[in-house]
């Protein structure tokens, strides 16, 4: 009897195994409850095809930065000194001149006694506006020299147009041509359709070239200051034709 009670007892248990727990000496415990297990749901891979465009977060900054054009840069042509660029632009005018490699430059002198006028020079050279009235010109060659243009009125005839004297209001008169320079030569010729008195006088080591032409009572002074050592050199007889050029295409305002 007590084997058979064991194995009864056993295919008991057998039979409710999938819904009790037995367990010898005690009652029928109930069943536990299952937690399922959270396993990831694997999601099939979207491939991107090349007509695919990512849409832009509507968090991330757009770029709206004009992109930087390079350009190549042209120098301007027939410069004004830069430092009077803002000042004398009703003043004075530059431009291109007809012929090649050469500016043409306007000093009207609007309201001036003394007449303006209008001439050529190189292209490379840069003009400014001198003087406490602003009716003279300077021009910087690229070589370093310089080249003077100044303006009076005076009396006196073309012959004696070294006499003459520049003042400005209280001050002056001062001679255009200093006492205590040497003359060399002086000659009145003709230089493309002008009649002009050359001058050439030295000081110290210093040689001084001057055209002078007049017209109805305006004196017109071109000056040349170069060493003398320099005098007869290749770029002082460059120089002093470039002149001479300038001196043939003066055109008066009036």
């Amino acid at each position: 009897m007590r084997k058979t009670g064991v194995l009864s007892y056993i295919l008991i248990c057998l039979a409710v195994l999938v819904t009790t727990s037995c367990v010898p000496g005690s009652a029928l415990l109930p069943t536990p409850t299952m937690v399922p297990t959270m396993l990831p749901t694997s999601s099939p891979t979207k491939i991107i095809t090349p007509t695919d465009v990512a849409s832009p977060s509507p968090t991330a900054p757009i770029d709206t930065a004009t992109p930087t054009v390079s350009a190549t840069e042209v120098p301007q042509q027939c410069p004004v000194n830069p430092l009077q660029t803002v000042y004398v632009n009703d003043l004075i005018f530059t431009e291109p001149a007809d012929r090649d490699g050469w500016c043409k430059v306007k000093l009207p002198l609007i309201g001036y006694k003394t007449i303006g006028y209008t001439l050529i020079y190189p292209e490379d050279w840069i003009v400014t506006l001198a003087g406490a009235e602003g009716m003279n010109l300077l021009f910087d060659t690229e070589r370093g020299q310089r080249v003077f243009i100044q303006l009076t009125t005076t009396e006196l005839p073309l012959e004696r147009a070294d006499e003459a004297t520049y003042g400005f209001e209280m001050a002056g008169p001062d001679p255009l041509v200093a006492p205590d320079e040497s003359q060399i030569s002086k000659a009145i010729q003709n230089i493309g359709d002008k009649r002009v008195l050359v001058l050439l006088t030295s000081k110290g080591d210093i040689s001084i070239r001057r055209y002078f032409l007049l017209h109805n009572g305006t004196l017109y002074m071109f000056e040349i200051k170069v060493p003398k050592v320099d005098l007869d050199t290749d770029e002082i007889v460059e120089l002093v034709a470039d002149v001479e050029e300038m001196v043939t295409s003066v055109q008066f305002a009036r």
